[in-house]
């Protein structure tokens, strides 16, 4: 009993004397993730890295995979004792969470072929994730990509928590998944209900928040809203009012308020800045006002969950494959991106918001970490710039 009361004001003791680094800028995250069983052995140095850069929040990206209707594959995720692992080592460190398992296209598995397989539908040669269109609940997508780290996050609120406080994790239950979201937007809700139960019978709700990470797409009226019978409109409705917040992966057309005459790189940042404000804004009004009449539509945190300037430039950041990386309109990108994250600390509403660099890939790598000719020394310093501020 001495042991834990003495451990107890010892940890008060340095939260209040000892300063945290960058305990005031916590607004922007990096991603972490895995695309093989293995993938997250190496956590601790890669990690460490970003630790490094000065990221005080990370976004822990598992992957699942999926080949047949309502079939998750999970042979080439990492263990949940090896995602615990990173989850342990990140929380205890104070830094901030974002869970965020990803369901990819089976043709990215590793060293899955294509030409050899004998599955003939259109789902192995699909590119993108948002086209599946399974049912979470039939494909037991809460028993086995969300209940196992649940479990986890309990084993480590009740190691940790009861004696220091750790910033609560954001679990988003899922990333990306349009055409099931269109679909089975109840069934997604169901999910959420599971997951909220598991909270409250365990006390978690001042450590786990549930999210949900839309598409870019869900920006765009004939991609989502209108393709949406009014029973779906409503299963998204009461699915986001389940939620504690929401976060959308920016990959909008950022060229829109390129200015005619553009005088100099930081202008071009400017507007940038502008079309980024813009679609957030926007998003709220049509999407979550008109089209959903979602009441407190002003006021749901809506956090920017993934961002980043793919081979498509300004125009279309989220093309990842068919041509060079376009450094310079990488670097255009990314100060227009930080610009618009202190304008959002200006506006009622927004100051919560957080935003997710994706660095995935060899399009997004920028710090070069794991394809070092993709590394861009300029955005690098950006943001480290940024973080020390």
């Amino acid at each position: 009993m001495f042991t834990k009361y003495f451990l107890y004001y010892l940890a008060l003791i340095f939260q209040i004397f000892l300063p945290h680094k960058l305990s005031s800028n916590d607004k922007l995250a990096v991603t972490y993730a895995s695309f093989d069983s293995n993938g997250f052995d190496n956590y601790r140095k890669v990690l460490g890295q970003y630790k490094s850069f000065g990221f005080e929040r990370i976004s822990l990206v598992p992957t699942y995979h999926h080949e047949h209707f309502n079939q998750i594959i999970y042979q080439h995720t990492p263990s949940i004792d090896t995602i615990k692992a990173c989850l342990r080592y990140l929380i205890s460190s104070k830094i901030k969470v974002i869970y965020k398992p990803h369901i990819d296209p089976v043709r990215y598995m590793p060293n899955y072929d294509i030409f050899s397989s004998e599955n003939s539908s259109w789902r192995v040669n699909v590119t993108w994730r948002g086209f599946f269109d399974f049912d979470p609940i039939a494909s037991n997508y809460y028993e086995i990509v969300v209940l196992p780290v649940l479990r986890a996050l309990k084993d480590i609120y009740e190691d940790l928590y009861k004696i220091v406080q750790y910033p609560a994790v954001r679990f988003e239950l899922g990333a990306e998944l349009m055409n099931s979201l269109i679909r089975y937007g109840d069934k997604w809700g169901e999910v959420t209900k599971l997951a909220r139960k598991f909270i409250n019978e365990n006390h978690l709700d001042d450590f786990i928040r549930l999210s949900h990470n839309f598409s870019h797409h869900i920006q765009i009226e004939e991609d989502y809203v209108l393709r949406m019978r009014p029973v779906e409109k409503e299963w998204l409705r009461e699915l986001i009012k389940s939620l504690d917040e929401i976060s959308i992966s920016q990959y909008m057309d950022l060229s829109i308020f390129t200015p005619r005459k553009v005088i100099s790189d930081e202008s071009l940042a400017d507007s940038v800045a502008k079309a980024i404000l813009f679609y957030h804004q926007r998003f709220r009004k049509l999407i979550l006002k008109e089209y959903l009449q979602l009441e407190n539509w002003s006021s749901i945190p809506v956090h920017i969950g993934e961002f980043g300037i793919g081979v498509g430039g300004l125009k279309h950041p989220n093309y990842w494959e068919g041509r060079e990386i376009d450094k310079k309109g990488q670097e255009i990108g990314f100060l227009g991106f930080l610009k618009a994250l202190d304008n959002f600390k200006k506006i009622p509403g927004e100051k919560g918001l957080n935003a997710t660099i994706w660095t995935i890939g060899p399009a997004y790598d920028i710090f070069g970490l794991f394809y070092p000719s993709s590394l861009n020394e300029s955005v690098v310093k950006f943001i480290k710039e940024y973080l020390r501020n």
